[in-house]
C-alpha cells in the first residue's frame, strides 16, 4: 500500500470515528429502558411499498413475515409512501414485544398478520455477522488459530445472550464479549454514548475512563484516566477512586454506565452526562476510609488538541526542570505540530522531555511526524507506556525507542495494532472492525508486527491503579528516570 494512499485513508477513518460519536441523544431518567424496536427484517422500497427482502435467520421462527411480502399497512401507517422514513419513525417509538397488526400482499393475496416487535439489538447481530464474516483479516486470523468454524453458532449465541439481557447496556456488553473472542484488535462495539472525540471534534461528556477490577470477592469500577482539563479532571475525583454510586444508585445499576468503545477484555467504561448536567458520585479513595461525594458537571468534551495543550506543564524536581506532555490520542496532526513548537518554545530550557503515551491511538501522519521530532530533540526523552497504550501510540513507542536519546518506561503495550473503521448499527451503536492488517501497518515500522505482541519498555514499572489516591506512581517513576538522565547529561557536559 502506498504511503500517500494510507495517509488519506487514515484521515478518512478519523472522520468516520468523529461522525459516529458526535450525535448524542439527550439524557433522561428512562435512558436505560429498551427504546425503539425492529421488525426483524431487511426491507426494500419498491413502487412506494416496503418489500421484505430478508427475514433475519435468528427471528425467522417467530416472525410471520416471509421473504417477498409487500407491506401495505402496519398499525395505522398505510402505503404506498415516498420513503421508509415514516416506518422508521414508527419503529423508533415502539417498544420491543409490542404486537402490531399488519396487512401484506403475498402470492397475490391480502393477508392480515399479527407480529411482535423485536429488540433493535437483534438486527445489530445480523449486521455484525455480515460485516465480520466477510472480513479478510478476521478470517485469516481464525484460520491461523484453527478456529475457522467459529462463526457457525455466532448468531444463535448472540441471540440467546441479547434475549436474556435485562438492559441495553448488558445486551451490548454481551455482544462485545462474544466479538472479543475473535482475538483481533479494533473489533468492538462503540456505543452511541461514547464521548471519544475522535478527529478533534468535541462531543458531550465528562472525560473519564473507568475500569472494572476484581477486589477480593467483588468487582469495582475505578477511575483509571481523565482527559486533561475535562470536567472529571477539574473535579475532586482522583485517579484510583472507586465509584460506588451515581446519583444514589449502585454504579452497576446506573443508567449512566456504558461501554467505552474498547475490546471487552479491557473492561473499560464511561459515564454519560449532558452539557451542564450535574452528577453526584459516591467514591471511595481508600478501602480504609469512608466514602465521600464528588459532583461532576458535564461540559462539551475537549478536542484532542485542547486536551494535549491542557496537559503541557513544567515539572521541577531535584534541581532539574522537565517538560511534560500527555498525548490523549493521536487523531490530529496538529498535536504533532504543537509538540514541536513546545520543544522549541517553553521546553527549550528543560533538562528532559517526558512524553506520556498511555491510552488510545491515532493516525499514521501524526506518528511519523512525532517520530521525526523526537529524533531531532537534543535532550533526553522519557516515554511512558502501559497496558492500555494501543494502536498508533504503540507504533510511535516502537519507533522512538530506537533513538539513543529515548528511554521507554512502564509495562508492555496492549498489542492492538490494526487499522479500523466503523459501521453504524440499527441500534444507534457502531461496530469497530479492522480494515488494515498488522502486516500492512508494519511497513511504517520497519516491517515489525506488533499485533498481539506489543512493545516492551526499556525500564519495567507496573502501576496498580485502584486506590492510588491520585498518586501517579508511573509518572513518578518516569520523573526519577528523567532525573538520572539529566544528571548523566550534566556530567557529560562538565567533562
Amino acid at each position: 500500500m502506498r504511503s500517500g494512499y494510507f495517509t488519506s485513508q487514515c484521515l478518512i477513518l478519523a472522520l468516520a470515528f468523529s461522525s459516529v460519536v458526535s450525535a448524542q441523544s439527550t439524557l433522561d431518567n428512562e435512558r436505560d429502558d429498551w427504546e425503539g424496536s425492529s421488525l426483524g427484517v431487511r426491507l426494500e422500497l419498491t413502487d412506494g411499498y416496503p418489500i421484505v427482502d430478508t427475514v433475519y435467520e435468528h427471528v425467522r421462527e417467530s416472525s410471520p413475515f416471509v421473504d417477498g411480502d409487500r407491506i401495505e399497512k402496519i398499525a395505522e401507517l398505510k402505503f404506498p409512501a415516498e420513503t421508509l422514513g415514516p416506518l422508521r419513525d414508527l419503529m423508533k417509538g415502539t417498544q420491543p414485544g409490542v404486537q402490531l397488526q399488519c396487512v401484506v400482499q403475498r402470492d397475490g393475496e391480502s393477508k392480515s398478520l399479527s407480529l411482535k416487535t423485536f429488540r433493535r439489538e437483534y438486527v445489530d447481530i445480523q449486521a455484525i455477522y455480515r460485516r465480520l464474516h466477510r472480513n479478510k483479516i478476521i478470517n485469516e486470523h481464525l484460520e491461523e488459530t484453527e478456529r475457522a468454524q467459529w462463526f457457525d453458532d455466532f448468531t444463535s449465541r448472540m441471540s440467546q445472550r441479547v434475549g436474556s439481557s435485562t438492559s441495553p447496556r448488558l445486551a451490548t456488553e454481551a455482544i462485545n464479549s462474544i466479538i472479543d473472542e475473535i482475538g483481533v484488535s479494533h473489533t468492538a462495539i462503540i456505543p452511541s454514548s461514547a464521548g471519544l472525540g475522535f478527529g478533534g471534534k468535541p462531543v458531550g461528556g465528562m472525560g473519564i475512563l473507568l475500569q472494572r477490577h476484581q477486589i477480593g470477592q467483588r468487582s469495582g469500577y475505578f477511575v483509571v484516566d481523565m482527559k486533561p482539563g475535562g470536567p472529571a479532571d477539574q473535579s475532586e475525583l482522583l485517579i484510583g477512586d472507586e465509584v460506588l454510586r451515581v446519583n444514589g444508585l449502585e454504579i452497576s445499576d446506573s443508567k449512566r454506565l456504558d461501554l467505552s468503545g474498547h475490546e471487552a477484555r479491557y473492561e473499560l467504561y464511561n459515564l454519560m452526562v449532558d452539557d451542564g448536567e450535574a452528577l453526584k458520585l459516591e467514591v471511595l479513595s481508600s478501602p480504609f476510609d469512608d466514602s465521600h461525594d464528588v459532583e461532576v458537571i458535564g461540559a462539551p468534551e475537549l478536542s484532542t488538541l485542547q486536551a494535549f495543550r491542557n496537559s503541557v506543564r513544567a515539572i521541577e524536581s531535584s534541581g532539574h526542570k522537565f517538560g511534560y506532555v500527555r498525548f490523549w490520542n493521536l487523531m490530529s496532526v496538529r498535536v504533532a505540530i504543537d509538540f514541536k513548537s513546545k520543544i522549541k518554545g517553553e521546553f527549550a530550557d528543560s533538562d528532559c522531555i517526558i512524553m506520556d503515551l498511555r491510552g488510545r491511538g491515532g493516525i499514521i501522519p501524526a506518528v511519523t511526524s512525532l517520530d521525526r521530532t523526537v529524533e531531532e530533540i537534543e535532550l533526553p526523552v522519557v516515554a511512558i507506556i502501559d497496558g492500555l497504550t494501543r494502536s498508533a501510540k504503540e507504533m510511535l513507542a516502537y519507533l522512538i525507542k530506537k533513538h539513543e536519546n529515548v528511554t521507554v518506561i512502564g509495562t508492555k503495550t496492549s498489542g492492538a495494532v490494526t487499522g479500523a473503521t466503523m459501521l453504524r448499527l440499527p441500534s444507534g451503536n457502531s461496530l469497530m472492525f479492522p480494515v488494515a492488517s498488522a502486516e500492512t501497518l508494519g511497513q511504517f515500522i520497519d516491517g515489525e508486527i506488533l499485533e498481539g505482541v506489543g512493545v516492551e519498555p526499556d525500564v519495567e514499572f507496573e502501576f496498580f491503579v485502584p486506590y492510588s489516591a491520585g498518586k501517579d506512581r508511573l509518572l513518578y517513576a518516569a520523573i526519577k528516570q528523567a532525573i538520572e538522565l539529566a544528571k548523566n547529561r550534566d556530567d557529560v557536559i562538565r567533562h
